[in-house]
């Protein structure tokens, strides 16, 4: 957040949240937070909000590109690699 400048409250304020921003050169920046609160036993909610999560990312990512009407497999194939890379992400930063 300090290197796109983004002043704001406690970040995350809820257990899950994806913000967009325009980054330095004018890129989209997407950032999906979950809190370190979440208490889940058997990770599915944890995957599940993920999932959540990563749809956003994907409605952002339509909104910058001006895609109202992507096909089918396309969402599917964007929703796949989104949602990967989200769970790579949040493995990798709880050290697991």
């Amino acid at each position: 957040m300090k290197l796109l400048r983004v002043a704001g409250s406690e970040y995350p304020v809820m257990d899950g949240c994806t913000s967009a921003f325009d980054g330095p050169n004018g890129q989209l920046v997407v950032i999906v937070t979950i809190s370190e609160r979440i208490s889940d036993k058997d990770g599915v909610g944890v995957v599940g909000l993920i999932v959540h999560e990563a749809t956003h990312v994907w409605q952002f990512i339509c909104s910058q590109i001006g895609e109202d009407r992507p096909s089918r497999e396309m969402e599917a194939y964007a929703m796949q690699a989104i949602t990967m890379g989200l769970l790579r992400a949040y493995r990798e930063s709880r050290g697991k």
